[in-house]
């Protein structure tokens, strides 16, 4: 007995030491692993087979571009993989999955576990539905082949050069040409699904040199619009046609030359295309190019009346297009923007015979919906005639047309009251749907304002959710909840019944389809959750139409789901995201993507969404250092509580000292489940790593205070920093900090107010609050003061100070921290300048200060050769100052110009 106890001990005590042995002998992260990184998913490629049977994934190495893609058999999880591969669909004949790698179409068939070849050629199209299930391709002799795939039946065309499937497939549109000598005809054919008939709706005789473009069909298939041009004189001219089945051909329905195209503008390129009723096309007009004078002299006139300033309008010299429709089988023009009206709403989204305009302020943010200014106006827009009615509103606006375009669903915040309305666009009757709820109920909190927002700011809302199937109903979101909107005016009923708020669980809606919420099983509605206090993330039941506390499903600590749009904050990539439950079409059965922070993104079955098995099993970190999670509470030095995720190293001894990094944008304590990618340094840093390689990292949530814009992330920082200090293996001399756009910002802050840390890495981050917000920049080149304004909550001219307090270039006088500053010239975020003002002042003060400026890189490095040099860089700088590492020359030294691009200085 007791010599069992022993070898059973002795076994026991062997085990625990070999794997804390292999732990410690986990190599780190290096530029080969993160080279050959394998990810699940990549661009789309998920399919399920309508039995359930077979499901369909790539495997991709997103730093090479490579994707691998695999077919699962999923009762013995038997795959096979196919290289270069892109899948098309899982055919009801026989599990077939169709493929095709290059210009060869394959099929797979799943029972027999084979593959063969369909065809070899250009023009794969596919179309599955209603209408069946359908393929095209290009033969050897240039015949398009169009085959009905589960009649095997085939018909072929001559000289096509190009074809779609149009009308949610239901017609195939068909371009073909002819030469005869120099010359060449074109036509376009409609071939109809339904009838297996192909019609020759268009036909370009050789003189007239049409060139057909921009093909399009309405929703049902029975209307085509498309575009030609012709070279008349040296002047292209652009014309639109119009066909309904039933016409001997198709018919112009847009000409320049018409007596109602306006005078002095041309037919923009643009594809046309049909509302979703199809009773309007719509398109863009532009005004036509001034010929310039040489004897007028090459002047910018820069007024303030201007709508746009000279920057952006010379920035973006191609003429400004104009939205513009005509009522399907007429060819009156209706002109829907001037210069001064835009759209809010667009018309190829409206499904009656409305759109929404509003008076166009240009880059005037003094005068837009944010304002408060009550300048803009908004218009309800007839599509048959042009007229526009004044809305009664002001602020911000969200829109929603109802799915039969008779109701106008819209929520309006002025920053007094912010309320959802529905609006009759036959009567013009307006209702308030929420006058009896809090004023503030779906409002988007503004993490920049979490406290002292401005009075009377105009607010944005949660995203909406979507219609109810019979079209008079819409769920929409508060910030936890999801609500019933009646557009008659009945009360709203918050269907989850304040559950939300009441546990602190954000909610969204999921199966919604063109805008419209699918049930998933009679009255009840699949919801994604995700628990803030735990991260937590998974699914509940909810009721379509009764206040009911919604049913859990399933909740753990892992990523099941999780959208930017609703469920995280803004500043959330950098990880798998997950899929919603794809089922099978035939059989109850779903794949999910679930993740945690130490398990990668893989697929699982379930047939109850309570409960999964894995079929996929792909884990790159698993022959790393990986690292652990955990979430910290701690004060900012303000004093408001907050949380951070703190990284330490798969291999972590409590016994050692480690150097730590505290990186920091906006909040981010949301990742503590969230299995981060190891990838190369882009503008901040990699956490995993630098976890890897033997450091710990925090993350702590900015809580914001209005106005104290760059302080408020001081106190998250010098908080976070003051709760490390506590922790007995944390080396606090030792303590490095990183942000990047925004965090570098504060970065330049915080070594301008702060002498705690032994470094910092900045990146891309503004310096001088004021150079920053009266300069240009942008993809635009506009002006950046609106967006120093809005996060400051108040203008330079009242408040010249707040302006002064953020700016890191006025108090540099006592900085000790070394900074290494990464910035681009070709920066359409942060001007480059702001750089260059912060590293000119502690250059002329002898401060231990370092900039990066890659030639091709812009807001972040996008070329792999840049992201490699810089992460070897910035871990260099690091180790030198966290680890005590010998400094590399490029930091002793330098490199000079004349060397740049000939050596490292590593």
């Amino acid at each position: 007995m007791y010599l069992k106890i022993f070898f059973l001990t002795l076994f026991l005590l062997t085990t625990a030491v070999y794997t804390a042995l292999a732990q410690q002998q986990k190599p780190a992260l290096d530029f080969s692993a993160i080279q050959n990184w394998q990810t699940l998913g990549g661009y789309g490629g998920q399919l399920i087979s309508r039995d359930g049977r077979f499901f369909c994934y790539l495997k991709t190495k997103e730093a090479i571009g490579s994707d691998t893609m695999v077919i699962q058999r999923l009762s013995d999880s038997s795959v096979v993989s196919f290289k270069a591969a892109t899948p098309a669909f899982f055919s009801k004949s026989d599990n077939q999955l169709l493929f095709t790698i290059g210009d060869t179409v394959l099929s797979f068939n799943c029972d027999s576990w084979m593959k063969s070849t369909v065809a070899i050629g250009k023009l794969f199209h596919w179309s599955t539905g209603k209408q069946g299930e359908w393929i095209t391709y290009q033969d050897e002799n240039h015949q398009l082949i169009i085959t009905d795939y589960l009649k095997k039946d085939s018909y072929k065309i001559n000289n096509v050069t190009d074809c779609s499937f149009e009308g949610a497939g239901a017609v195939l549109l068909i371009k073909t040409q002819t030469k005869w000598g120099d010359d060449k005809t074109t036509t376009l054919q409609k071939f109809d699904i339904a009838s297996k008939k192909s019609k020759m709706v268009w036909q370009n005789e050789a003189f007239l040199n049409h060139q057909l473009q921009n093909t399009s069909a309405s929703r049902t298939g029975n209307q085509l619009t498309f575009m030609t041009s012709v070279d008349s004189t040296g002047i292209k001219k652009n014309v639109i046609w119009y066909y309904v089945d039933g016409m001997p051909d198709a018919q112009v329905a847009v000409d320049e030359s018409s007596a109602s195209f306006p005078k002095g503008f041309r037919l923009s390129a643009t594809q046309p295309g049909f509302t979703p009723s199809g009773k309007y096309i719509n398109f863009a007009i532009e005004k036509r190019a001034l010929a310039v004078s040489d004897t007028i002299a090459q002047v910018d006139v820069w007024t303030y009346h201007d709508l746009v300033m000279q920057s952006t309008q010379l920035k973006n010299k191609s003429p400004r297009q104009f939205s513009a429709v005509v009522a399907a089988g007429s060819n009156k023009l209706i002109q829907l923007e001037s210069d001064s009206i835009v759209l809010c709403t667009y018309p190829y989204m409206s499904t009656g015979d409305y759109i929404i305009t509003k008076t166009n302020t240009g880059d005037r943010f003094w005068e837009d919906e944010f304002s408060g200014a009550q300048v803009l106006k908004y218009y309800l827009t007839s599509l048959s005639t042009g007229e526009q009615s004044l809305l009664p509103i002001d602020g911000f606006c969200d829109f929603h047309f109802s799915p039969d375009g008779n109701s106008l669903l819209y929520f309006n915040s002025t920053g007094r009251q912010s309320n959802y309305w529905s609006l009759d666009t036959r009567t013009r009757k307006a209702i308030c749907l929420t006058a009896k709820l809090p004023v503030n109920q779906f409002d988007l909190p503004d993490l920049l304002f979490e406290r002292n927002a401005p009075a009377r700011k105009p607010s944005t809302c949660e995203p909406f959710a979507g219609w109810m199937p019979d079209g008079s109903s819409a769920l929409v979101y508060d910030e936890r909840d999801v609500w019933l909107l009646d557009l008659r005016g009945r009360q709203p009923v918050c269907i989850t019944n304040g559950y939300g708020k009441k546990h602190n669980i954000i909610f969204e809606v999921l199966g919604r389809k063109d805008g419209v919420i699918q049930s998933f099983h009679k009255d009840t509605l699949l919801l994604a959750a995700f628990d803030k206090k735990n991260c937590d993330n998974g699914f509940f039941l909810g009721q379509a139409s009764r206040p009911l506390n919604p049913i859990p499903i399933y909740m753990a600590p892992r990523n099941m789901y999780l959208s930017y749009e609703r469920l995280l904050p803004p500043n959330a990539p950098c990880f798998d995201c997950g899929v919603e439950p794809l089922k099978a079409e035939d059989a109850n059965l779903w794949i999910v993507k679930s993740s945690s922070s130490t398990d990668a993104p893989n697929y699982f079955l379930s047939t109850d969404l309570r409960s999964f098995t894995r079929i996929t099993n792909v884990q790159p970190q698993a022959a790393y250092n990986w690292y652990t999670t955990e979430r910290v509470a701690y004060s900012q030095l303000d004093g408001i509580p907050t949380h951070g995720i703190l990284y330490k190293p798969e291999n972590f001894e409590a016994g050692k000292k480690y150097p730590v990094i505290i990186y920091y944008y906006q909040h981010f304590a949301h990742r503590l489940n969230q299995f981060l990618q190891a990838r190369l340094c882009m503008g901040s840093i990699d956490i995993a790593w630098f976890v890897s390689r033997g450091y710990l990292v925090l993350t702590p949530d900015i809580h914001f205070t209005g106005g104290r814009y760059a302080a408020s992330g001081l106190a998250a920082v010098e908080g976070g920093a003051n709760y490390l200090a506590g922790l007995p293996y944390v080396d606090s001399t030792r303590i490095g900090i990183n942000g990047h756009s925004l965090g570098g910002f504060i970065t330049n802050y915080i070594v301008t107010h702060s002498n705690r840390f032994a470094c910092a890495l900045s990146g891309a981050g503004v310096s001088d609050f004021i150079s920053a917000s009266l300069s240009l920049g942008g993809i635009d080149n506009g002006s950046r003061l609106g967006i120093s304004e809005r996060r400051l909550g108040t203008t330079m001219f009242s408040n010249p100070e707040a302006f002064l307090d953020n700016s890191a270039v006025y108090h540099v006088k006592d900085v000790t921290t070394p900074v290494l500053m990464f910035h681009c010239k070709s920066d359409y975020a942060v001007p480059f300048n702001q750089a260059i003002e912060l590293f000119t002042i502690l250059r002329r003060l002898n401060k231990p200060v370092w900039l990066l400026q890659y030639d091709r890189g812009s807001h972040e490095l996008y070329d792999l050769v840049d992201q490699q040099d810089y992460t070897s860089r910035i871990t260099q700088f690091y180790d030198h100052y966290l680890k005590g590492a010998a400094a590399p020359r490029w930091m002793k030294t330098g490199i000079p110009f004349s060397e740049k691009g000939v050596t490292t200085g590593y």
